[in-house]
């Protein structure tokens, strides 16, 4: 039996640990310091703030004062990435918030990111460079006095090395969360690999860089992060996978400024422009030089790279105060206590930048000092002119591509048996398994080559083992074993596991594992020369060179390629793309090399990735690609069903299926008379009966009542086809041959006796329990899903009498409630179903070009109730885990809440029409909303909001440009700034002050966030006029959407017909489809007016 791994976690082997570098010791108690636990927490509170450049939020300082009552020494976590020289922000700034954060009883983690570097293609991915740049970099920490090795509150750990060490914590956190987001999502994090959402055809790299910057803070477990403004894309990831996944642990986050480059508009310095940043090995002539062709107007304070370094650099390190020399012609020298001051003397012209400049180089140069000293000799000079001689490309994924020496698993002390066959026999029998074969002369000279060339083939543990597993993967190993080849299973735990195979349950999944194997078998797999890989225990025990593998793959193959390979997964291209499915053809593919596979031998559905492979070989210039054999993929039993899918019982037979499950099977089977074509009883007669049976023949009744025996396929096929055998009589002979003994020869009947009695029977009955155990927990899981997401509704619709979709990214204002953002499609009806039914108005906001915008004031009636129904989009997951995984308790909780809700959900008027106690009595008939990507490939930036409240409805759509936060931004004020404003109705001038707040707050956030995204607005608002109880219609128009709305028209409450029958007008014979009413006009470019408009 091939005994499953044990735990990951036990797998996880001991990686050296460089010089220099700290060892990272999971769960183990941090150093004590006495002194610094006792201070005052506001002592505390205001070094941290110093961090930020910025007094503390209220919420922060509420979550910091908690953190510090509960533990006296937090962890505070930074990373970097080794990307170049070290800037001034790389070296003093990081190490003055260092010791900022040791000062107020922090311990300090910082992660040199060494492998994300990699993935970014810093120094084409060569990782000596980086290491030795990572070493570097260290040692200038040191030379200013922040030494891991003199410091107990202080761990410099290597990102390479500590992913190693601890392999499933780390890669397991990746996997889970990359099963959280999806591919949209997680590239709009672009931004902290120093990239732009906008960017065209990107690499798979910009989906697996942000994932690994997620589980960072989890590996190192964190409770404070503290990096720069230019990584809160990433923060915020982290924050919407804690809120997705309900974690306990809840970090705080500080960001602290960038330094800006030395030239106009940087926003911060460049590892690849020497003449933005001050290095910290410069030589003094070579910042005096910088500092003087620095960008510095006088008296402008806004955008000024020497102020921003007097104020975040020289003063903090000067807490005495700051002197600035200059003759007594030019008004002598001035002393600065704070850097306040100096901002107002500069502002006010009271200091020139001719002043302000030696001032800055006379400080940065003595802080340098110490960092000289310490490369001027031996060893560490030597350091210093090599690192200070790489060179880095000016422009993102400039640099080569470095090629990786990357060693495949460990080989198995085997002998294997050799093939008795001539070389064009074992090529005849080899070439016999694949329907496909790439390519049939590299096939023939691998043979002639290597005795025992390496064949591979993978299977995920999902559930039972269908008769095309068990019956076809039996023979197709048994012919290549039988030509001399090794053949080697890759046991995909693992990948089951990112997959949700058995609910992600990895022991379960092992569990069918080793079923599957006992199955093989049982069935007369030659197990000679067959060796069983797990996943699980191969992955951790070679982590370092299989992921630096994955990540390699990650950074030459794009989104766009790699998505092509998703039906890898059982799923179709581009459905409900979660970043898992990024990762998963990443992750197969670098099985093909670890393995050392000669030959893919897997179904003709995984032909992609394979492809994938060979491709990969083209770019790293690998000599010898795998060969593809691609057998052949047995039909489902009903119609249209390309593959058996084991979630459908009866589209397949089971291994151990008894008699009765596969003669009913068959006779329920799609098999039309006459048909060849997706036929699949001939189906499976060919691939399993035929070439089973050769020998014998294979005896079918025929029509006229007598047997004929069929020597080959092709005979049987000819007299189906001349309606000689009819289906029926074709079924019969089918389940005959898997059922029973023919000849001696059997197919099914041995499994079901090897599984009757010892070991196998136990194991049979665990696979059984567990199988039950995982529908029974997902029946739980989606019956409460279903509860509480109608509960919710109820409840919604009892206080607004409008009905919003649930979503795992829902917020919810004081005064109403908000549509998730993402939802591509939403349809959302009032919950209050009435029988006799009921006018209606429609909403339809659609992404098109406008002109203006219009008060319209026509009477809209009111909208019928009928049933919640909600068409989520399929990107995002059903549910939150809140949403899923509640206990008993809660459920119970919950059934009694709804009931009492359903009792007193809307009360009905004197019409029979149920309204809503509250102001707002326009009821929702439907809301849709259609978001369509064009051809660039970069990500969808658009953003859709639905909301209301006890006053008014809001219908808008953010058509985003330049990155999507300028939609966030709004889906997240636009309901606050509109309430605020409303005032029994809204006035127009309130309206278009309140516009103009938002830009401003968005604007002066954008410009902190480095963000250049922006979005056009059409807003479209309804509510009723409390003072003459009329419907009115308000459109904002922003931009160059546009919006239509259509009115239903009423049905007969007395009708019959169906509520959702098109009501046909007196005398006509069309149906009425309501009044459509376009809210906004095209928008022409062209047009001048529409030009100042815009």
């Amino acid at each position: 039996m091939a005994t499953p791994p044990p735990a990951p976690a036990a797998a996880a082997p001991v990686a050296d640990v460089q010089k220099g570098f700290s060892a990272l010791t999971l769960d183990a108690p941090v150093p004590a310091f006495p002194d610094v636990a006792a201070l005052p927490i506001e002592e505390k509170l205001a070094k941290l703030a110093a961090i930020t450049g910025a007094p503390l939020s209220e919420a922060d300082e509420a979550q910091l004062r908690a953190l510090f009552a509960e533990k006296p020494h937090p962890v505070a976590y930074d990373g970097f990435e080794p990307s170049g020289r070290v800037t001034l922000a790389g070296g003093l700034l990081r190490v003055l918030n260092a010791q900022r954060l040791m000062a107020a009883g922090c311990h300090v983690r910082i992660l040199v990111a060494d492998i994300h570097a990699l993935l970014n293609n810093k120094f084409g991915g060569d990782l000596k460079k980086l290491q030795s740049v990572s070493t570097y970099t260290v040692e200038v920490w040191k030379a200013l006095g922040l030494d891991a090795d003199k410091l107990p509150n202080l761990e410099i750990m290597l990102a390479s090395t500590e992913t190693a060490r601890h392999a499933a914590t780390y890669w397991s956190r990746v996997l889970d969360a990359a099963g959280q987001f999806t591919v949209e999502r997680v590239q709009q994090c672009a931004p902290i690999m120093g990239r732009s959402t906008d960017d065209t055809a990107v690499n798979t790299n910009r989906i697996m860089y942000p994932l690994m910057q997620c589980a960072d803070g989890f590996l190192l477990q964190a409770d404070i992060y503290q990096m720069g403004a230019d990584q809160d894309a990433g923060n915020t990831l982290v924050r919407e996978y804690i809120a997705q996944k309900e974690l306990p642990q809840k970090p705080c986050f500080l960001s602290h400024p960038l330094l800006l480059g030395l030239k106009q508009d940087q926003f911060k310095m460049s590892t690849t422009d020497a003449e933005s940043a001050i290095y910290m090995d410069d030589t003094p002539a070579e910042v005096k030089t910088k500092i003087k062709k620095a960008y510095c107007v006088p008296g402008d304070v806004n955008g000024n790279p020497i102020l921003n370094y007097m104020q975040y650099l020289v003063f903090p390190f000067h807490p005495e105060g700051v002197t600035l020399e200059r003759s007594e012609k030019n008004g002598g020298n001035l002393t600065f206590a704070t850097y306040d001051e100096l901002e107002a003397a500069f502002g006010g012209e009271k200091v020139h930048p001719a002043d302000l400049k030696p001032c800055l180089t006379k400080y940065v140069n003595e802080m340098l000092e110490p960092v000289r000293q310490h490369f001027a000799s031996g060893p560490l000079k030597t350091m210093f002119t090599s690192v200070k001689k790489l060179k880095v490309s000016p422009t993102p994924d400039g640099d080569k591509l470095a090629s990786l020496a990357l060693p495949g698993f460990p080989e198995a002390e085997r002998v294997w048996q050799a093939s008795q066959l001539s070389l064009d026999e074992r090529y005849a029998v080899a070439r016999s398994v694949g329907e496909e074969c790439i390519q049939e002369n590299e096939l023939l000279a691998l043979l002639e080559k290597k005795e025992h060339p390496v064949c591979y083939d993978g299977f995920e543990p999902s559930g039972r083992m269908h008769i095309a597993q068990g019956v076809l993967r039996t023979v197709n190993v048994n012919k290549l074993t039988s030509a001399g080849s090794v053949f080697r299973f890759w046991v995909a735990d693992w990948f089951a596991m990112l997959n949700n195979k058995m609910g992600g349950d990895l022991d379960k999944i092992r569990l069918v594992g080793q079923y599957m194997v006992e199955i093989w078998k049982s069935v007369g797999m030659d197990m000679t020369n067959v060796e069983f890989l797990w996943a699980s225990k191969e992955i951790i025990a070679h982590s370092g060179s299989y992921w630096l593998r994955v990540m390699d793959i990650a950074r030459r193959t794009t989104i766009a390629r790699t998505v092509k390979c998703c039906t890898i997964m059982g799923r179709k291209e581009k459905e409900g793309m979660q970043a898992a499915q990024i990762l998963y053809p990443l992750m197969q593919c670098a099985d093909i090399f670890n393995l050392k596979a000669d030959i893919c031998q897997l179904g003709i559905d995984q032909r992609k990735i394979n492809m994938l492979a060979r491709d990969y070989c083209d770019q790293v210039k690998m000599r010898f690609k795998p060969v593809i054999l691609s057998h052949h993929m047995l039909m489902g039993l009903k119609q249209g069903q390309e593959k058996m899918s084991k979630s459908d019982p009866e589209s397949a037979i089971f291994m151990e299926d008894a008699e009765v499950d596969v003669s009913r099977k068959i006779e329920n089977a799609f098999c039309p008379e006459g048909v060849v074509e997706a036929n699949p009883i001939l189906d499976y007669l060919k691939h399993i009966i035929c070439p089973r049976f050769a020998e014998q023949g294979v005896t079918v009744k025929l029509v006229d009542g007598q047997s004929k025996t069929f020597a080959n396929y092709q005979e049987l096929e000819d007299a189906f086809v001349a309606s000689q055998v009819n289906p029926a009589d074709l079924k019969t002979a089918l389940a005959k041959y898997l059922n029973e003994y023919v000849e001696c020869l059997l197919i099914l009947e041995p499994v079901r006796e090897h599984f009757s009695k010892g070991d196998a029977k136990e194991l049979l009955a665990k696979v059984m329990d567990a199988l039950e155990d995982s529908r029974r927990s997902f029946g739980r899981r989606l019956q409460r899903q279903t509860t509480k997401l109608f509960s919710q509704r109820l409840r919604r619709t009892s206080n607004s009498h409008s009905s919003a979709s649930s979503s795992p990214v829902n917020t919810q204002s004081p005064k109403g409630r908000r549509r998730s953002p993402d939802a591509l499609i939403t349809t959302a009806k009032s919950a209050s179903q009435d029988k006799e039914g009921g006018s209606g108005s429609r909403i339809e906001a659609q992404h098109s070009p406008v002109v203006d915008a219009r008060d319209d004031n026509k009477p809209s009636s009111t909208a019928v109730d009928s049933d919640v129904q909600v068409a989520e989009r399929p990107a995002l997951a059903s549910s939150s885990k809140s949403e899923v995984e509640v206990s008993e308790n809660e459920e119970e909780g919950e059934n009694q809440e709804l009931q009492q809700e359903s009792k007193h959900a809307l009360p009905t008027n004197e019409d029979g029409v149920r309204s809503s106690d509250k102001k707002n009595a326009i009821q929702l008939l439907d809301v849709a909303s259609l978001s369509v990507e064009g051809s660039q490939g970069h990500a969808n930036e658009d953003r859709v909001l639905v909301a209301s409240n006890d006053h008014f409805h809001l219908f808008a759509v953010m058509d985003g440009h330049g990155g999507s936060w300028a939609g966030d931004f709004l889906v997240d004020k636009l309901l606050g700034a509109l309430e605020d404003v409303y005032d029994d109705g809204f006035d127009h001038a309130r309206l278009t002050k309140a516009m103009e707040e938002l830009d401003r707050v968005f604007c002066a956030q954008a410009k902190r966030k480095m963000d250049t995204s922006g979005a056009c607005l059409l807003a479209v608002l309804l509510y009723v006029d409390p003072s003459t109880n009329t419907p009115q219609k308000l459109v904002l128009n922003i931009g160059d959407c546009r919006a239509i709305m259509r009115e239903v028209p009423e049905p007969n409450p007395r009708s019959n017909e169906p509520k959702d029958k098109p009501i046909v007008a007196a005398n006509t014979k069309r149906a009425t489809v309501g009044l459509t009413v376009a809210l906004s006009d095209d928008h022409c470019a062209a047009n001048a007016n529409e030009k100042r408009r815009v």
